[in-house]
């Protein structure tokens, strides 16, 4: 078996995203976010990119930093654990805005019955 010289120099992370390139249903979105220094990061660089195909989506994320950099791929199954819990977030703020709507409606319910009450003279 013959290796070509580009495939030989590939490390993980791009073996594994030119491995999805391709595939059916394949979609990819990149954010990269500039960040400076605080409390826990100096600046740093961060590219985001996320892939769908008709059967998986995945996650690679790059970091680059003063004292360097890394590249990780974040596999399926934490990528939908992730997606998990941010739609548990939404879910559980939809819950609160609505109770909170709900609350305000009734008390504006409650001012209107009582200000379209008759007053009476003791």
């Amino acid at each position: 078996m013959e290796v070509n010289e580009h495939s030989a120099k590939l490390d993980g992370f791009d073996r594994a995203i030119h491995s999805v390139r391709g595939l059916p249903g394949y979609s990819e979105k990149v954010s990269v976010i500039e960040q400076g220094s605080d409390f826990f990061f100096t600046s740093s660089k961060w590219i985001i990119t996320s892939v769908r195909t008709d059967d998986q989506q995945a996650v690679f994320l790059e970091w680059i930093g003063q004292a360097g950099g890394d590249r990780l791929v974040i596999p399926p199954a934490v990528v939908k654990v992730i997606y998990r819990h941010h739609n548990q977030f939404r879910t559980i703020g939809r819950k609160l805005r609505g109770q909170r709507a709900a609350d305000t409606r009734k008390r504006k319910q409650v001012a209107i019955e009582e200000d379209s009450q008759p007053e009476t003279n003791d």
